[in-house]
């Protein structure tokens, strides 16, 4: 008898797995549809850049990518990440974002 039941209970888990979970995500799409916003995704392009006590080359750097990525019609970003820098790395991204607003 236990054995039957393990053995249903394991089919039933397996067949909602596989067949169940989506045809229940289905329903709730089909019963729950909302709106989808497609507006355009600015910007284009976005630059990740980790820093670590790059206080010296990192100003000529952004100089560099900024005049390159202004040349192309695209809007961008520039993130910069400083990863616990013991310079001044940080006050130089500052300051160079203050002096480009």
């Amino acid at each position: 008898m236990t054995k039957e039941v393990i053995l249903w209970t394991s089919v039933f888990f397996i067949f909602y797995a596989y067949i169940g979970y989506p045809l229940t995500l289905m329903l709730i799409s089909i019963l729950r549809q909302r709106p989808v916003n497609k507006g355009a995704i600015t910007p284009d392009v976005s630059l990740i850049i980790t820093a670590y006590n790059e206080e010296n080359r990192l100003p000529a750097t952004l100089k560099e990518i900024g005049s390159y990525l202004d040349q192309g019609k695209t809007d961008y970003e520039i993130i910069v990440v400083d990863d616990g820098s013991k310079d001044k790395t940080t006050l130089k991204v500052k300051e160079i974002k203050n002096n480009n607003r």
